[in-house]
């Protein structure tokens, strides 16, 4: 159960290299805590397949066993939390109401993977405030989170190169010709990964993760930025191109400074990637037959939406009418949930960037700095969300649960 928590002395904005105890705290129990976020962290971009069209995301492991050693007395931050968390559970209820009356069941997706996926996710989210409560902590589980996909793009990365002298290394993992993929399977879902890990590295202030000096940032830079392009994925890179342009148009030159690293990176390294590698660049970058599948989609969600506008058809049922889901958030929503769905989603992305531009113009340089990277970040997802339904992504929720604790500290030093 949630109860009220209010201890200012370690919820401030001061910069990190002023708060004592950064990250572990003096007893056991905070010491788990700490253990536990840090293998969420690292593992978020990690998954192991189950079956054909199923996967085990470790990382939730690790956030049950911080419920089950925070006994789910967890601090209750109300600044951290909108009425838009609450509208979207309202609205995800409403499509499985929607599709009993429809359809006279409700599938085991809509149950299994939309409602109680996201009633987990919302846990998380819980989870992750009751650990952030400071400025440093939040900065440390950012930087952790950009090494965590840095060290998974980079042995991706280090695959690729060695099967080019010998294909039959790594056995199953096979980069040939292929997606770049991690050990995340799909590589948009890799792709999104590695774009909002770039957005915060590039804009939070200080160039590279743990403060390490600018040669290993700029590494990073380029492991990121090579490894987003070998994903082939076109949402991932719409969204770091929109995360780029908000953040410019937020905060002007150094944000377009921040972005000159990776400009510099992908102008040598795609040439050379495209010539002596890669020589289905091409081929793998437009995907024709895909691209008139994800039309027909659209196309066919729109008539969907068209029958029911104000509800929608209700949820799970486009995935059971035509053996597909949509491939697109904000669609699947005003398919699914109507043009009530729709809006409630648009609210609730808007309610966070509405925060972190606020937050953006703080006095305060590293909250700045902070909330320009969770902006870019959360930019980039949304240009994930066209091309796939982004929303269940855990690294969004760590955006999410990062720019409500920074929202909450804001609100707390003010008073």
């Amino acid at each position: 159960m949630l109860h009220q928590h209010r201890d200012t002395s370690s919820i401030i904005l001061r910069p990190a290299h002023t708060v004592v105890d950064a990250t572990v705290g003096n007893d056991r129990w905070s010491r788990a805590k700490t253990a536990l976020v840090v293998g969420y962290v690292l593992l978020l971009p990690v998954q192991l397949p189950l079956g054909a069209d199923r996967r085990l995301a470790i990382s939730d492991l690790f956030i049950l066993a911080y419920l089950l050693i925070a006994s789910f007395r967890l601090r209750r931050l109300r600044e951290a939390w909108t009425c838009w968390y609450g509208a979207i559970v309202a609205v995800m209820g409403m499509g499985l109401l929607v599709s009993l009356l429809w359809t006279g069941t409700v599938s085991q997706f809509a149950i299994t993977q939309k409602a109680l996926g996201l009633a987990f996710l919302l846990v998380t989210m819980a989870c992750l405030t009751d650990f952030m409560s400071s400025i440093a902590r939040v900065r440390w589980m950012l930087d952790l989170f950009i090494v965590a996909v840095t060290v998974n793009a980079a042995i991706a990365l280090g695959a690729l190169a060695a099967q080019q002298s010998d294909p039959a290394r790594f056995g199953a993992i096979n980069y040939l010709g292929v997606r770049l993929s991690g050990f995340t399977i799909d590589p948009n879902a890799f792709g999104g990964f590695i774009a909002s890990a770039l957005m915060l590295h590039l804009y939070a202030g200080r160039s590279n993760p743990f403060r390490l000096r600018a040669p290993i940032g700029h590494m990073i830079t380029a492991v990121l930025g090579i490894g987003l392009v070998l994903t082939y994925s076109r949402s991932a890179w719409i969204g770091a191109v929109l995360g780029s342009i908000v953040a410019v148009m937020t905060a002007g030159a150094s944000a377009r400074r921040a972005a000159l690293p990776v400009v510099l990176a992908l102008s040598v390294s795609v040439p050379i990637l495209a010539i002596n590698y890669l020589p289905n660049l091409t081929q793998l970058s437009s995907r024709q037959d895909q691209v008139e599948d994800r039309f027909e989609i659209i196309n066919t969600s729109l008539s969907e939406f068209s029958q029911s506008p104000v509800f929608g058809i209700g949820l799970g049922n486009f995935e059971i009418r035509h053996g597909v889901i949509i491939h697109n958030t904000l669609l699947w929503f005003l398919c699914e949930l109507g043009i009530v769905g729709f809006l409630v989603i648009v609210g609730f992305l808007s309610s966070f960037a509405a925060r972190m531009v606020r937050l953006a113009r703080e006095q305060i340089a590293e909250v700045r700095a902070v909330a320009l990277s969770l902006l870019a970040a959360h930019a980039a997802m949304i240009g994930l969300s066209t091309g796939i339904e982004a929303l269940y992504q855990r690294q969004w929720w760590l955006l999410f649960a990062t720019g409500a604790a920074l929202h909450a500290m804001s609100v707390v030093d003010r008073r």
